[in-house]
């Protein structure tokens, strides 16, 4: 199968978010799984052209945006068996960041990703990819599908493409001005509340919900949450009438990057049957932190952006009552200057029981996986979630909120002590977020931890690569090609 992801982050070359991850880690394993697959990007300046390889590919042609012509080129490389094509623009992507910047979003980000959409199609026509599945991710991508059904709809390069659409964060949706539609060359006729508009704006992200042969989404649950309120955004009944196309995949982990057992940013490696390892790991966690709690009291981590969405208000309701449990409790992260004041307004309050790192840094979450008892997660929703699930790999029992990936993913020990791998809890909060920590810690100082032991290992011997998650996208694949097209 020949596959072509359009999607607007990818690491190693650029990153704001689990987008990139997803992107940098589910093409490799299609690519081994012996398909051919390519990803198209925007040619941020950021991207370091000659340490990854990148060399010309395609002359220089021109993209319709709007009444003028825009000049691209594309630059190619080949990556983990896949191949890398950057859309070359200096107008549009030659900026020090993504989407924005300290002032906000750019201004122009709409008519920058109708280039980027328009360019993908010029990509693999100048490529002559012919592809099977367009796996297009997000509102940066959302037109593909949109041109492909007008302006592209009679090239017999797309006869046989079906188009995916992926959301990974419903929030974000890019909604512009109607002077934005204007400049996509979709005919005028497509702009209305069935198939374009939004509330009189043009929704790239509702385009691609209406014009794709499928969507999916990260998780199954947050598939079902994202069709009603209040985790559907405003696009619940355009995805409620999508309902039968609408799949949820959870996403995976990159287990040769997350695995203690040979993690050499760890001091100490570990695995399920020698735990060792994570003793140690914990003893030079507390030290980094600065905090001195005994071996009998569990230790909680948190790796976090400081914001609403991650459940920072709930968590910061309940830190009192958390500190009076017997536990420890570090945190790192860096978010919105409220919830960063309030860490550290935590942290000097319960100084022998709580201590904070307000940065990003990567290396030290390794150790905070590694070195904790348990990991909280209180997220008020989440798509999908991957700190639970590198939680559980490095033997730290996750305690979290049941919405979307996280309710996927953890099985409340209290009730089903057979499967049980953490503790959840329903009702968002900070009473339930309290009680779940409570039970986690009986759980902890029950004679030799019999429940607390048997659920790391569970945890610990789950399969979260890709490859499974790959499997469910082939199969959705599959299914796409043997449907009739999308053409109306």
């Amino acid at each position: 199968m020949k596959i072509l992801f359009a999607a607007s982050e990818m690491v190693p070359f650029c990153k704001t978010g689990g987008l990139a991850d997803v992107i940098g880690s589910l093409p490799p394993v299609l690519a081994a799984m012996n398909h051919e697959v390519h990803i198209v990007l925007p040619g941020y300046a950021g991207i370091d052209r000659e340490k990854f390889g990148f060399r010309p590919r395609c002359d220089q042609f021109q993209v319709q945006v709007g009444p003028v012509t825009k000049p691209v080129s594309i630059s190619s490389t080949d990556w983990r068996g896949t191949f890398v094509h950057l859309i070359e623009n200096e107008e549009y992507f030659d900026r020090p960041a993504l989407y924005g910047d300290e002032q906000g979003d750019y201004y122009d980000n709409g008519p920058r990703f109708i280039c980027y959409c328009r360019g993908v199609l010029e990509a693999a026509r100048c490529l002559e990819l012919e592809p099977d599945i367009i796996s297009a991710h997000d509102w940066q991508a959302g037109l593909i599908a949109a041109y492909l059904r007008t302006a592209y709809r009679s090239d017999p390069l797309f006869r046989n493409t079906r188009t995916l659409l992926t959301i990974h964060n419903l929030g974000y949706q890019g909604n512009f001005a109607p002077w934005v539609f204007s400049l996509s060359g979709i005919p005028e006729s497509e702009f209305h509340w069935q198939r374009m508009e939004y509330y009189g704006n043009v929704s790239f992200l509702k385009t691609g919900i209406v014009y794709s042969d499928a969507v999916s989404t990260v998780s199954e649950t947050y598939a079902d949450e994202i069709t009603r309120e209040p985790m559907g955004f405003g696009m619940q009944g355009v995805l409620a009438e999508r309902r039968h196309d609408l799949h949820g995949i959870l996403n995976g982990i990159d287990d040769k990057e997350w695995d203690p057992a040979t993690d050499i940013i760890l001091p100490y490696r570990y695995n399920a049957h020698d735990l060792e390892g994570k003793r140690k790991c914990r003893t030079t966690l507390l030290e980094k932190f600065g905090l001195a709690l005994q071996d009998d009291l569990p230790l909680f981590g948190i790796v976090t952006r400081l914001d609403t969405q991650k459940g920072m208000d709930i968590l910061e309701e309940a830190m009192g009552k958390i500190a009076s449990l017997d536990v420890g409790l570090l945190v790192l992260g860096t978010g919105t200057r409220e919830h960063q004041d309030a860490m550290e307004q935590f942290a000097a309050r319960y100084r022998n029981r709580i201590r904070v790192m307000l940065r990003f840094d990567a290396a030290l979450s390794h150790l905070v996986y590694g070195g904790s008892d348990a990991f909280l997660m209180p997220s008020r929703y989440e798509p999908c979630g991957l700190g639970q699930m590198i939680a559980m790999r490095y033997g730290a029992l996750p305690v979290v909120h049941e919405t979307g990936g996280l309710a996927d993913t953890v099985t409340d020990l209290d009730r089903d002590p057979g499967r049980g791998n953490g503790f959840s809890f329903g009702e968002y909060s900070d009473d339930a977020l309290v009680d779940a920590v409570e039970r986690a810690v009986r759980a902890w100082r029950e004679p030799g931890r019999p429940r607390w032991n048997a659920a790391m290992q569970r945890g610990m011997h789950t399969d979260f690569s890709w490859r499974h998650s790959a499997e469910k996208y082939l199969a959705l694949f599959a299914r796409m090609r043997n449907i009739p097209k999308k053409n109306s």
